[in-house]
């Protein structure tokens, strides 16, 4: 598997007083840190909103540089209402098994809170609005580029860290890239476990 990307949009009590340094200047989904040690955080996150788009096949490089287009073309106003909307982070992209048909890859922008309650419609039809319950996930932060082998090296560290696969759902993971490709150092990524137990 290569890397994948997403991005939320929390609303609700999930909220503090200042956004995780990580975030830098982008506008970022607000958690609740409920444990964290050397290796992860637990953190729960509320009602996610995005948008989304998906491709499902054998990888070719070009990939998620085209659901980034798609998302990216969506924000800058090739919606509805004809809105540009500012780019928030992070970009998140989900991972799982679709059997013969190879792997599904769907990323996700957040959408940002100024457009949380008039949300334009897309107007790609590959791409749409999701919003999703409160979910808990085990995250597993580290630097540099996010290439699909480093996303996996670090996936694993984090299962060996959990130790218990029956306290998250193994059937998809993800990804979250909080920089842009032009930021050269202080970089930060994710990868994520869904907690189900």
């Amino acid at each position: 598997m290569y890397l994948l990307v997403a991005v939320l949009c929390v609303s609700g009590g999930y909220v503090s007083a200042q956004a995780p340094a990580f975030c830098k200047n982008a506008e970022c989904p607000q958690f609740n840190t409920i444990s964290s040690n050397q290796n992860y955080a637990i953190r729960q996150y509320g009602p996610l909103t995005w948008a989304t788009t998906s491709f499902v096949g054998q990888w070719k490089s070009n990939i998620l540089g085209q659901l980034f287009g798609r998302l990216f073309n969506y924000i800058q106003g090739n919606n509805t209402l004809g809105q540009v909307m500012p780019m928030t982070v992070p970009v998140l992209t989900r991972i799982e098994s679709a059997g013969q048909a190879g792997t599904k890859y769907t990323m996700h922008f957040m959408i940002p809170a100024s457009n949380s309650r008039n949300i334009p419609g897309p107007v790609d039809p590959n791409v749409s609005l999701m919003t999703t319950p409160p979910a808990t996930y085990y995250i597993r932060s580290f630097g540099g580029y996010a290439n699909g082998q480093k996303s996996m090296s670090e996936l694993q560290t984090l299962v060996n860290s959990i130790n218990n696969p029956q306290t998250y759902d193994d059937n998809f993971f993800m990804t979250a890239t909080y920089d842009s490709p032009s930021v050269k150092t202080n970089r930060h990524n994710e990868v994520w476990l869904q907690k189900i137990a």
